[in-house]
């Protein structure tokens, strides 16, 4: 047994069954990383990639990649990008971790991977998110740590799945951050699930803006309908914020997490009759009634 167990941590075989909620050393890459390819910038690439300033610039469509060490930041131009079982480390002077930049280039998927940012962001030096996509993004069983944000969606069709995003680099209170944004949709399904959003604070204690925001601050931009299921937010001004243009919304079996100091509220939902389903929702250890 210890043999295979090995075996499955080296190469990385999902060790969270589907459906299971992710948590801290549960998801991302769990292998040996001295077995990944480690690309530094300079190294040759692979074929459709190329370095560009520091950056690893992805430029044919359908590429993918696995069992990589990545030490800068990865921006895919062409459509299609998949990277599996591997690290992405990103240092100063980084924006993102993994982004797809373009609207409707396909689908960014992420599958299995470890993002992080070393050392941890200081004022002026902030990464903006570690996993987004301008298209559809897939996100599955990834591990997210360092950023400002942590997972940005845009596109309906998206899918946060068995993502665990902790220790962010928030430092000061004006970065208003967010462990997963959903900001736009176009009117498709987003699914957000399994997820685990550990609490964040910045220097002086403040709290971030949510462990999940979705929707809009103003009743503008395209409809978004989200299926937010089985997650756990531990922290935010409002742990869960359901915002304007939201339609439709599924929210079952969230754990909100407990309320702390210098928090607003554990849930703030901008329109009434946004959510269409709610059931087994809690924070505190109490059931949250249907908004």
């Amino acid at each position: 047994m210890p043999v295979e167990i090995s075996y499955i941590r080296r190469f990385n075989r999902s060790v969270l069954a589907e459906g299971l909620r992710a948590g801290p050393g549960l998801v991302g890459y769990l292998g040996r990383e001295d077995d990944l390819t480690v690309y530094n910038p300079g190294d040759p690439l692979p074929s459709g990639a190329v370095w560009d300033s520091g950056t690893f610039r992805i430029n044919a469509a359908d590429f993918v990649l696995e069992r990589f060490r990545i030490n800068a930041e990865v921006v895919s131009y062409g459509a299609n990008p998949t990277l599996r079982n591997g690290v992405v480390e990103c240092g100063p002077g980084t924006t993102f971790g993994i982004t797809l930049n373009g609207a409707g280039k396909g689908v960014l998927t992420v599958e299995d991977v470890t993002v992080r940012r070393v050392p941890a962001a200081t004022p002026g030096d902030v990464q903006v998110n570690a996993i987004s996509s301008d298209s559809l993004l897939v996100a599955r069983r990834c591990d997210v740590s360092g950023s400002g944000d942590g997972i940005h969606v845009v596109a309906g069709g998206s899918t946060v799945s068995q993502c665990c995003v902790h220790d962010l680099a928030f430092v000061d209170a004006d970065q208003h951050l967010d462990g997963i944004q959903v900001f736009s949709g176009d009117g498709g399904a987003i699914a957000v699930e399994h997820n685990w959003i550990g609490p964040a604070a910045s220097a002086d204690g403040t709290p971030p803006n949510a462990s999940l925001t979705c929707g809009f601050a103003t009743d503008s931009g395209p409809l978004i309908t989200p299926t937010i299921h089985d997650n756990y937010f531990a922290s935010g001004l409002y742990h869960l914020r359901i915002g304007y243009r939201v339609s439709g919304a599924v929210v079952t079996g969230n754990d909100l997490g407990e309320l702390s100091s210098g928090e607003f509220g554990l849930l703030s939902v901008s329109e009434p009759g946004s959510i269409a389903t709610w059931s087994g929702n809690q924070g505190g250890g109490n059931v949250i009634s249907q908004p």
